[in-house]
């Protein structure tokens, strides 16, 4: 059995989402080395439109 961490946090700017983006890619690089960790940046429309999908801007997946 595996535990997952998995967190939704929007934010009004690309900008800002960016930030903590970039923070844990750093934090997490390591993880990436030997686990199917991912992170993706997109962006959610769920607040204008709930039926549109979300574009995605940035992905990391482990090598």
């Amino acid at each position: 059995m595996k535990y997952c961490v998995q967190a939704i946090i929007r934010f009004d700017t690309e900008e800002e989402a960016r930030k903590i983006f970039e923070e844990l890619k750093k934090v997490l690089k390591k993880r990436f080395e030997k686990d199917d960790a991912h992170i993706i940046l997109h962006e959610c429309y769920h607040d204008e439109e709930p039926t549109k999908p979300c574009k995605v801007i940035e992905i990391i997946y482990a090598s």
